[in-house]
This record gives C-alpha cells, sequence and structure tokens, in this order.
C-alpha cells in the first residue's frame, strides 16, 4: 500500500495511477475564512473517501497556563517580520483530501472550491483515477 500525492501544480486535469489499496492524498490549498472551501462533487466508485488530515503543525491540545513573560523576541521571526509557531487565525493554510483505491478500474473524482451557499460558482478540478489490481 503506498500513499499517492497530488497538489495545486499538478494542472486542473490531472490523471492518476493506483493499485488496489493505495491512498490517493489530494493537497489543496484553502482559507476557509474567506467562505471557499474545497468540497467532494463526485467519488468514482474505484474510490472510497476517508477522513480529512489535519495539518501537523496544530498542537494536539492548548497549553493549560500561558506564560507569565513574552519571550525576548515576542515570538515574532525577525526575517519574515510573522509571528512564529502556529498559523494566524485567517491566514491561509491547506487541506489534504484522502481516498482509497478499492477496486480495479476508472473513473473521474471531481472536486469544487466554492462557497457552500454558492455551489453554482466556484472552480471545479476533475482528477482522472485509475486502479489497477494489486500485484
Amino acid at each position: 500500500m503506498a500513499e499517492v500525492r497530488i497538489g495545486p501544480g499538478d494542472g486542473d486535469s490531472a490523471s492518476t495511477l493506483l493499485r488496489v489499496g493505495d491512498v490517493l492524498a489530494v493537497e489543496v490549498p484553502e482559507n476557509r475564512t474567506t467562505g471557499y472551501v474545497w468540497s467532494v462533487d463526485f467519488v468514482p466508485g474505484v474510490l472510497a473517501e476517508l477522513p480529512d488530515e489535519l495539518p501537523a503543525e496544530l498542537p494536539a491540545e492548548l497549553p493549560a497556563e500561558l506564560p507569565a513573560e513574552l519571550p525576548a523576541d515576542h515570538g515574532v521571526d525577525p526575517g519574515g517580520g510573522a509571528p512564529a509557531g502556529p498559523p494566524r487565525p485567517g491566514a491561509p493554510g491547506g487541506r489534504t483530501l484522502r481516498f482509497a483505491a478499492q477496486q480495479p478500474g476508472t473513473g473521474e473524482l471531481r472536486l469544487r472550491h466554492a462557497r457552500p451557499w454558492q455551489p453554482a460558482e466556484g472552480d471545479e478540478v476533475t482528477i482522472s483515477v485509475y486502479v489497477e489490481a494489486a500485484s
């Protein structure tokens, strides 16, 4: 079983070869505070949708207490001026949509980047999927 990762640089009409048991991980840029989110329009029968992958940089839990004093650098990256550590609220981020290859065949996975209250608008991405039998 392998994980095949594709992302924004792979074009709007990506084509992907998988084997039964592989996981397709589609990495998409997302900033939920704008209202634009990625949704799955159609999953072909050769795939099964898996739960989203949470970003690795988020802490499992928040600290019980805040520090009494700020560190000398006040949490600011001197090179970029942005706070060091976890992303700030409203900052652009990403999301990984995951799908398991469950049977041999072909199909098209369709994703949409839109506001949920405006489903007719937004961008659609189609990914052609070819699933081979496991060897």
